[in-house]
């Protein structure tokens, strides 16, 4: 697992440096705030997908569950 996390870091921070150097270029701003900003961005992004996939999964779970009790009743 910390290998496949490594390589996710990685990417991630190289897409953000990009996307922040491009941003930067675009609007005559500092390059360094840019990147952290979308490093920011990514990291708002992975928070709200990994409680989207949280909730789809539990709410899988109560389904299966409800499925199940009906099933034996």
């Amino acid at each position: 697992r910390f290998p496949i996390m490594m390589i996710i870091a990685v990417t991630s921070s190289i897409i953000s440096s990009f996307f922040g150097v491009l941003v930067s270029f675009h609007i005559d701003a500092e390059t360094g705030p840019c990147i952290v900003l979308s490093q920011a961005t990514l990291f708002v992004l992975a928070f709200i997908y990994n409680r989207v996939k949280g909730r789809l999964v539990l709410n899988a779970k109560h389904r299966e569950i409800e499925s199940s009790e009906k099933a034996s009743a």
